[in-house]
């Protein structure tokens, strides 16, 4: 007979049910092996009934009069339980009775929880045998913490292993496919669709896009040799950092409004084949809008006389254009620089290409400028931005005392003679009233 249908078993499980304070007494000895690994502690009971006392005292055989509570250890529940008719029974063996389980000590359990969860990774190792996904697997395991996405949503399936395992194989499956790999760019919602079968479940704002994102910094930190240098670049350009790390795992997370303004350069591809359209546009002359995800493919730029002259406003670049032909190779910024431009940048020094580079004259003009200077690792000059070209540019336009406050970022000493300008008159000046200066 098995003993979970032994007599005394079933009246022990009778006569502790028949009496609820038993039960909570047990029930309190429940959770000391939970947090011991083993029946020990002490349980206190609180606002004792008349009632409670009497069977406390049948139990114990000891007296309880008068008492409001009382803390009962586990040696005495074992010793009363082996002084009781039932004997025979050890309190593991009344926990099954009772509850149906005997409790795991939370340390056993977080062990056991642990060997499971890396048998687990084990599994999905053996199966994919991509050397990212080797790694990855290995850098998750030896340190978690740097995965912070991953970890709390692996957590949160606590022991259900079946959706770990789902999860991780879903992530195995993202690195796997990565357009970079593949030496493609895409749209994020491209690749969302074909690996989930919905374009927006890799959106910013949802648990899958959190992940990815994730992901792609950690895939750019493994294949970018250059990945600490650039970060430091990239805080000139907080904006742009986002869309630049997920440019290099070859997706494009906007593009239409991403485009830089050109003149007078040819391009090359990844394959090593000239940009017959850039070509086309150098020929004929024209301006060209060309948006990320055509630049995104480039792998060389040739400008003319291995010189570039970028300007911030696209009026002036108009007149530029239309006045030097294609004597110059011209960029325009159009402000705030996008990531379309800064990818350009990098281009142009990998070619050797000298920037001049000139901006208007406000506190947000002369920042862009500095910026571009630090980021910049090539030969690089200002162009017409002196206390002279300032002054000759000035406006009507009277600059506010936050504006103006902005001014003592300025700490290139090549632009803080125009800083200063500014700060005397308190006026911007702008690019278009100096026209002549860059023409002539």
């Amino acid at each position: 007979m098995k003993w979970s249908e032994d007599a005394a078993v079933n009246e022990c499980r009778a006569y502790f049910s028949s009496h609820p304070v038993l039960m909570k007494l047990l029930k309190g000895f429940w959770e000391k092996y939970r947090s011991y690994g083993s029946f020990t502690g002490n349980v206190t009971l609180k606002n004792l009934t008349q009632d409670q006392r009497e069977v406390l005292e049948g139990f114990f055989q000891k007296s309880f009069h008068g008492q409001k509570s009382a803390s009962i250890s586990a040696a005495k529940f074992e010793k009363a339980l082996k002084n009781s008719r039932f004997h025979q029974i050890t309190p593991e063996r009344l926990f099954l009775a009772c509850f149906g389980a005997v409790p795991v000590g939370k340390r056993d359990e977080a062990q056991r929880h642990q060997e499971q969860w890396s048998d687990m990774i084990m599994q999905v190792q053996s199966r994919c045998k991509d050397p990212l996904v080797q790694s990855w697997l290995e850098a998750y395991t030896e340190n978690p913490g740097d995965f912070p996405v991953l970890s709390r949503r692996l957590r949160s399936f606590g022991d259900d292993i079946l959706q770990g395992r789902k999860l991780l194989e879903k992530t195995a499956d993202i690195l796997i496919r990565l357009p970079q790999r593949q030496d493609q760019v895409e749209y994020r919602a491209v690749f969302s669709a074909k690996l989930t079968g919905n374009p927006h479940s890799f959106d910013d704002d949802r648990a899958d896009g959190r992940l990815l994102y994730e992901l792609v910094k950690w895939f750019v930190q493994m294949t970018d040799g250059n990945f600490e240098k650039n970060e430091e670049k990239k805080l000139l350009f907080p904006a742009q950092k986002k869309q630049q790390l997920y440019l290099k795992a070859g997706i494009l997370l906007d593009d239409l409004s991403n485009y830089t303004m050109l003149s007078g350069i040819c391009a090359c591809k990844r394959d090593g084949k000239a940009h017959k359209g850039m070509t086309g546009f150098f020929e004929e002359n024209d301006i060209v809008l060309v948006p990320l995800s055509v630049i995104a493919r480039w792998s060389r730029v040739r400008c003319i006389h291995e010189e570039i002259y970028i300007v911030e406003n696209p009026s002036v670049f108009s007149v530029l254009q239309s006045h030097y032909k294609n004597t110059r190779s011209l960029m325009c910024m159009n402000g705030q620089p996008r990531l379309s431009a800064l990818i350009l940048l990098d281009l142009l020094a990998d070619a050797g290409v000298k920037v001049y580079y000139a901006g208007d004259f406000d506190p947000e003009g002369l920042n862009i400028a500095q910026k571009l200077c630090s980021y910049y690792p090539g030969p690089f000059e200002y162009w017409h931005m002196s206390a002279g070209d300032c002054t000759a540019s000035l406006s009507e336009e009277i600059l506010s005392p936050r504006r103006l406050k902005m001014l003592d970022k300025i700490t290139d000493p090549k632009l803080r003679p125009a800083a200063d300008i500014l700060i005397k008159e308190k006026r911007s000046g702008y690019q278009e009233r100096i026209l002549e200066r860059y023409i002539n």
